[in-house]
Parts: C-alpha cells; sequence; structure tokens
C-alpha cells in the first residue's frame, strides 16, 4: 500500500500558497492604487515589487527546505489566490464604459 505522508505537506502547501498569494497580490494591487493616485512616492513600485519577492522568495525557500511537497502544494494555492484576487476587484470595481474610453468611436461621429 502506497503511504500518504506526502499529503499532509501538500495540503498545508496549498494554505500556505494561498495566503502567501493573497499577500503578494493584495500588495500588488495596493501599489498599483497609490501609484494611479499619485500619492505615492517614485520609489514604491520598485520598493513594493522587490519586497514581495523577498517574502515570496523567503517562504517558498523555507517550504522546500521543510519538505518539497509543501513547495509543490503552494504552486495552486497562488495561482487560486490570484484568481480570487481578480474575481475581488473585477466584482468591486465596475469597468468604465469602452466609450468613456475612446473605444467604439467611428470616424463619422456614430457609434
Amino acid at each position: 500500500m502506497i503511504g500518504l505522508d506526502w499529503l499532509f505537506p501538500l495540503a498545508a502547501g496549498m494554505v500556505i500558497g494561498l495566503v502567501l498569494g493573497l499577500v503578494y497580490f493584495g500588495g500588488l494591487w495596493w501599489t498599483s492604487r497609490r501609484i494611479v493616485s499619485a500619492t505615492g512616492s517614485p520609489m514604491l513600485p520598485a520598493l513594493s515589487l522587490f519586497g514581495r519577492l523577498a517574502v515570496l522568495a523567503v517562504a517558498l525557500g523555507l517550504m522546500a527546505s521543510i519538505q518539497p511537497f509543501m513547495l509543490v502544494g503552494s504552486l495552486p494555492g497562488l495561482v487560486a489566490a490570484r484568481l480570487l484576487w481578480i474575481r475581488s476587484i473585477i466584482d468591486a470595481e465596475p469597468a468604465a464604459p469602452a466609450s468613456a474610453l475612446g473605444f467604439g468611436r467611428r470616424e463619422d461621429g456614430h457609434g
């Protein structure tokens, strides 16, 4: 019979990956909001990127050193967090109409 000693580290990796992904993509969303509102410093995008990557790299390195199955499990968690952030942003912020962005207009003024 095949042992299931890999199952708990895989599930733990998924949960940790989900949390890491929520932090990573949440930081990206926060940074993009600050850039758009022009309240952030010019160094904000670079500092945010390096900070988010450092947290992610340290956490993934720790998981790999503890149990490789945790690292494998973290990938679906990260992808799920990305999808959750995209879904929450799309649901929370209505998109601007295409006409406000200049799309959908024809040269003759109709449309």
